[in-house]
């Protein structure tokens, strides 16, 4: 049905290995690296670093279009503010892999489902 998203256990495995990965990597550059740049830049504001941030990690998600950009902007916002409240990266590790989690597992089922209800046309419409 969706290419990327894991369907068999090895599969899941991979997938899991590769969310932690990237969950990582992702806020410490994101996170830590950008939201530190910018933050130093622009004399310490907390409100640049956050919409500076999260900019950048909406724009490497391009590939997901305009609401996918949209949408990885806010949620980058939600990030950079639980780093920004926290001074630390992991609740935002922590939230991150969770949100990657639950797209990689939770919404091709409701998809599928979906799909078998009739309610969308077909799975070719959705990836």
């Amino acid at each position: 049905m969706i290419k990327l998203m894991p369907e068999t256990r090895s599969d899941s495995l991979v997938f899991i290995a590769l969310v932690c990965t990237v969950a990582i990597c992702e806020e410490f550059l994101y996170r830590g690296f950008a939201y530190a740049a910018i933050f130093r830049a622009a004399n310490n504001s907390v409100t640049i670093a956050l919409v500076g941030s999260s900019a950048l990690f909406a724009l490497a998600h391009s590939y997901q279009g305009r609401q996918g950009l949209l949408n990885t902007f806010i949620l980058g916002l939600v990030f950079a503010a639980c780093r920004a409240w926290t001074a630390s990266l992991l609740p935002s590790m922590l939230a991150h892999l969770a949100v990657d989690l639950m797209a990689g597992f939770l919404i091709p089922r409701g998809l599928k489902a979906a799909v078998q209800a009739g309610e969308v046309g077909s799975a070719a419409n959705i990836c």
